[in-house]
């Protein structure tokens, strides 16, 4: 089973089709950064840029604050990430036609996800219902608790890349 692995940073998106292991595909999607939706958020909402990331990770229905003048947020920022995830969801979609004509035993049967950008909430599951594929976290280990609730789709990247010193 072939796999997408996005690659959500800060300044671009990398979309990589993978198949037994060895990268088939890549493809940079510059503007569908982690970066551009913060600051879509912060302007819209006049947040400083960390509050505006520190509301795009927080999951659904969050309290933010502990007293009676507490701010209770029903995804107030679903407009901007509904507009992100469209875009993409087509650039998924674009990447997924194009393996079929070009590489018809390397259809991807999921999608994993990594980079600072894997840290929005549900973002697994927006995009498995927007795409139709299973979509999960980069993890260094499936059983592994270290990390407890932090995402360590985060490192994946930096994991890769050490692997290259190993060979």
């Amino acid at each position: 089973v072939s796999t997408l692995a996005l690659d959500l940073g800060y300044q671009q998106t990398t979309v990589t089709l993978v198949k037994a292991g060895r990268p088939i595909l890549s493809r940079e999607l510059r503007g569908l950064g982690l970066i551009t939706l913060i600051d879509q958020i912060a302007a819209s909402f006049e947040l400083s840029r960390s509050d505006a990331q520190t509301l795009l990770f927080q999951p659904a229905d969050s309290v933010i604050g502990s007293d009676s003048s507490s701010l209770h947020f029903s995804n107030p920022i679903h407009q901007h990430l509904s507009s992100f995830l469209q875009l993409l969801t087509a650039e998924i979609g674009k990447t997924i036609q194009f393996a079929n004509s070009a590489y018809r035993t390397a259809v991807p049967g999921q999608i994993l996800l990594m980079g600072a950008g894997s840290r929005i909430a549900s973002l697994n599951s927006s995009l498995s219902d927007r795409t139709g594929l299973p979509t999960h976290y980069w993890r260094i280990n499936q059983s592994d608790n270290l990390f407890d609730d932090h995402h360590t789709s985060v490192y994946a990247v930096a994991a890769g890349l050490s692997t290259l010193a190993w060979e």
